[in-house]
This record gives C-alpha cells, structure tokens and sequence, in this order.
C-alpha cells in the first residue's frame, strides 16, 4: 500500500512540474544569503519581494542576520508568509556563540544531545535545515581515524538533530582534502552507511579538487563525483547542495556565468549563494537570465531542470507535515 502511495505522489508531482513554467522550477533552486536583521530593513523587504514574486526556493541567515532567536524568528516568518510554497530557511551552528562542538571523546549520548536546547531554538525561530554534522573525517578533530565510532558520533548527532524536526545537511562531499596523496576511499565510509540506512536527507558539495576522483573539476562542478559516485554507486536520492558558490574560493576563481552552468550540470539541486549580489546585479535575477539562456543554446537540459524541481518539492512537502 506505501509503495503505492508513494508511486502516486511520484506520478503527481511529474506530471504537476510539467505544467509549472520554468522560470519558478529554476528559482526553486536559488537559496540566497542577504544583509538586514529587521522587517522593514531595506535588504529584507528585497527578499520579501523575491519571495512573493517566485523568484528564490530559500534564505541562509549568516551571523549578520543575528541578534537573538526571537529577532530571527519575527523576521523567517515575515518572509514565510510572503508565499504559499514553504521557504527553505538554512543555517551554520558556528554562526551562533550557543553552539557547542562535541568532542567525540566524549561518551556519545553527552556529544549527540549537548545542543538539544540549541536545535530547539533554531526550530522555534523558523529554520528548518542546518548545515551540520560535518562528516570530513580526517579535517574534524572530533572525528578522528576511528571510522566505526565517527558513524556512530554522526548517527547520533543526526539523529537528535531529526528529532527536533530540523534536516541536518551533511558536508563536505566527498570529503575535504587535507592531502591529495593520502586521501582514500574509505572517507566516504560514513555516507555509504549514513545513507544505506536512510539516514541522510541532504547533502552540501565540497568547493576543492579531489584528484583521485576527478582531476579537472572541484566537487561541485563535478558530475563524477555527484552523478557517477553520489548518486549512481551511492545510491542517493535526496538534495544535493552545491558548495557556497559566492565563495571566495569559487567566485573568484571563475565566470559567474560558468559557475552557474557548471553547477547545474554537475548535477546541484540546491544553487547556494551565501549574498545577495553577483556581476553588478542580484543572484536570483543573474542566475535564471544564465540558465534560461543555456537552456536555448543546449548547454543545460530541461530535464535536469525538471529532476531538480520535483525534488525539492516532495522535499517541501514533508516540510509542511
């Protein structure tokens, strides 16, 4: 009966994206960073307007945007209520001086459950998704070498984090490089067997080049490493966000307009921009002027589009429960 159910919405959802115009399927994948920490600032009534016209699928509130869970909770409403389609709202926890990084020395059930408070906080202000479990095992001093534990810390964190109805986004695909001759295949052990077992909903992309895997792409430009490993030996089917692509590692290393088709070709759902602005312009009117003019010439495909969208909605449609 569920398999049913679920091939159902499956149907649905497909045939509902295809009568959708594709300029709300592509501002679906924009989340976008922004300055202001008030209704009424001019930069937040900016997004409220992006908001309202269909123009962006989420926000990241930065360490800017902060002054305590309250003022961050008045101003994720103002802009939820600005659109019937739920917003998703996106943090880091090292944005906030409330959160603690466990050791994993520490008994498990003390590591997992020392920001229980601080998750609850971030759930009552509105944020829906937190970029945190880090999963990079040998760049997290907390983790370590023992693998086996380090899946156990990060189930645990995971886990907690789920059960206060926040999605935890883990990073960084396929892990930092701390050195290109020792990294191996076994950092990627703790998303085989987070996602084997249905752990994970989302993913964000690393922003450095992992030789072994591809030699020409970072990871988020990568369609190797998010089609071929990811998705294909990997199996997963949940969001994939790109790294920050307002970076100063990406932005300033290549063409806006480049990272945008590399991005989506490399098979990002989630187009992440940390602020507002990008070629003297903003970031949600940039980006759908680049994608809609690759999608003329043939250097995007529609379907990619469309896989994306249907995606990002069923995502949404949880959020809502």
């Amino acid at each position: 009966m569920k398999i049913k159910i679920f091939l159902l919405l499956i149907s649905f959802v497909s045939l509902f994206a295809k009568n959708i115009p594709i300029e709300s399927m592509i501002s679906q994948m924009i989340v976008v960073g922004f300055s202001g920490v008030k209704p009424g600032d001019k930069w937040i009534e900016q997004i409220k307007r992006d908001v309202r016209g269909d123009k962006i699928g989420g926000i990241y509130i930065a360490k800017e945007n902060i002054r305590n869970f309250g003022q961050i909770a008045r101003v994720v409403k103002y802009l939820q209520e600005a659109n019937k389609k739920p917003l998703l709202v996106l943090t880091r926890p090292n944005n906030y001086v409330q959160f603690t990084k466990a050791n994993i020395n520490f008994n498990l059930d003390d590591a997992a459950n020392a920001n229980k408070t601080f998750y609850t906080n971030l759930k009552r202000a509105g944020i829906n998704m937190i970029l945190w479990p880090n999963a990079d095992l040998y760049l997290n001093p907390s983790l370590g070498n023992q693998i086996d534990m380090s899946i156990s810390y990060l189930a645990y964190v995971i886990k907690t984090i789920k059960n206060k109805k926040l999605t935890p986004i883990i990073g960084h695909f396929p892990g930092k490089i701390t050195n290109q001759r020792n990294w191996n295949f076994t950092e990627l052990k703790p998303y085989f067997e987070l996602i084997k077992y249905g752990k994970i909903q989302a993913v964000i992309m690393d922003d450095s080049v992992n030789r072994k895997l591809d030699s020409t792409n970072i990871a988020t430009f990568s369609n190797k490493i998010i089609h071929n490993i990811l998705k294909e030996k990997l199996k997963f089917k949940g969001l994939i966000f790109s790294a920050d692509l307002k970076s100063r590692k990406i932005y300033t290393k290549y063409n806006f307009k480049n990272i945008v088709i590399k991005a989506v070709n490399a098979g990002n759902d989630i187009l992440f921009f940390s602020s507002y602005f990008a070629n003297s312009t903003n970031v949600p009117k940039e980006v759908r002027a680049i994608i809609l003019e690759a999608l003329n010439e043939g250097k995007i495909k529609k379907e990619q589009i469309r896989n994306s969208y249907e995606k990002i909605i069923k995502f949404k449609k949880r959020l809502r429960k």
